[in-house]
């Protein structure tokens, strides 16, 4: 919803931009300029306080506020230059050059929100080194059947099968499961789900399917 919102507004202001290259409007430089001073300063701390979060969530929000504090940013220097000559449309050309730069910024952040709404496996998501230490513990004869999906784009659910031999005890199994989540808790796995299976459970249910 953020990015949607974002693209309309950024997609608004590129056609009243583009418009004004045109037919330049007179300004009033010095309410400009005062408003310019607040704009940049709220902003400011709206990101400042929303700086520490991740996800795609506060990065669509982070974008959103980049766009206001790089809009007063542009009011404060176009009024500036504005009370000296009277180049109106400034105010056009940078408002595109903005627009542009936000445009760019929330496409790569809706491409990222699409895959995770389709439960697409995730790039960030190291399956090879994964599976690479999981099959260094000792018993681990495999590990197969591997499913996965970001939750947002800083965590992510990983589910899949180990095959351990057929006299592993309970009580190992469970101390097993532990160092594994161990593991996925080091690629910000944050929720999982692992069937253990003996090779004769592996082999029937291969000949199932």
């Amino acid at each position: 919803l953020n990015g949607l919102i974002l693209t309309a507004g950024s997609l608004f202001v590129l056609y009243e931009a583009i418009n004004r290259l045109f037919h330049p409007q007179e300004v009033v430089p010095e309410g400009m300029l005062g408003l310019a001073i607040v704009g940049i300063i709220v902003n400011v701390l709206a990101a400042y306080r929303l700086s520490g979060d991740k996800g795609v969530n506060p990065k669509m929000i982070m974008y959103h506020l980049i766009e206001d504090i790089l809009g007063w940013v542009a009011v404060l220097i176009v009024s500036i230059v504005l009370m000296f000559k009277p180049w109106f449309i400034l105010d056009a050309i940078l408002s595109i050059l903005i627009s542009l730069i936000i445009l760019r910024g929330v496409y790569v952040n809706m491409v990222k929100v699409v895959m995770i709404l389709l439960n697409r496996f995730p790039d960030e998501l190291s399956l090879n080194k994964i599976k690479s230490e999981i099959l260094n513990l000792a018993l681990v004869q495999d590990v197969h059947a591997i499913k996965g999906w970001s939750l947002d784009s800083e965590s992510f659910y990983l589910r899949f099968h180990v095959l351990m031999p057929g006299e592993t005890t309970l009580e190992e199994i469970d101390n097993y499961k532990t160092q594994i989540k161990e593991i996925l808790t080091k690629y910000q796995v944050v929720s999982s789900t692992i069937e253990f299976e003996s090779q004769h459970f592996y082999e029937c249910d291969k000949e199932n399917t």
